[in-house]
């Protein structure tokens, strides 16, 4: 007998939202692993791409923010246009 797992619905949709919005602001590149076989995921770039990551980050909620909040205190580990942007979440 197939298992159901009632969890799985709303992580998908959890997915499907954090991939929309990683393809909104550029990021489509890391969803490319997951789909090979078709076409590049990329947007045009209009902004920085550490512009685009605050605000994809913004974006994603609470955890991501504090998630960025911690990167933007390792300067010595990303490169100093990233912890300007970071350091406005």
């Amino acid at each position: 007998m197939a298992r159901t797992f009632p969890w799985m619905p709303r992580r998908w949709r959890r997915y499907q939202e954090i991939s929309r919005i990683l393809l909104r602001h550029g990021f489509g590149f890391l969803l490319e692993a997951a789909r090979p076989r078709r076409g590049p995921l990329r947007l045009p770039d209009t902004l920085p791409p550490a512009r685009h990551l605050r605000l994809a980050l913004e974006e994603l909620g609470p955890t991501f923010i504090k998630l960025g909040q911690i990167l933007s205190t390792r300067p010595d580990r990303l490169p100093s246009p990233l912890i300007a942007e970071l350091v406005l979440l």
